[in-house]
């Protein structure tokens, strides 16, 4: 059987790395400092069960079962490459956490 790739998704939407997010500034014409960190945290609490979920289908996709005929440790590299996208998403989890803090320490 012929080895499938997919993965077509690219870093920004311009198909180019992500740049460092900016922080949003409190001030009286915004939103209150409390919407803005609840906005943050509702984005990492919703990025942690995707990566609850992700790692969990990480495990079972890239068990080794799953490609026992492939041969040449294409089990191992596969897991390790759905891994990689779980590092991902968290990476991005650790960003709203760090801008929810960012908005919090805004006086």
């Amino acid at each position: 059987m012929t080895r499938t790739l997919i993965g077509t998704a690219s870093l920004g939407h311009r198909g180019q790395p992500l740049q460092k997010m900016i922080m949003p500034i409190v001030n009286l014409n915004g939103n209150s400092k409390t919407d803005l960190v609840n906005e943050a945290m509702n984005v990492v609490r919703a990025l942690d069960e995707a990566v609850t979920v992700m790692a969990r289908a990480a495990a079972e996709l890239g068990h080794g079962r799953n490609f026992q005929t492939a041969g040449n440790g294409e089990g191992f590299e596969a897991r390790s490459r759905l891994y990689d996208r779980v590092e991902l998403v968290r990476a991005l989890q650790g960003e709203f956490s760090a801008m929810a803090q960012a908005i919090h320490d805004q006086t």
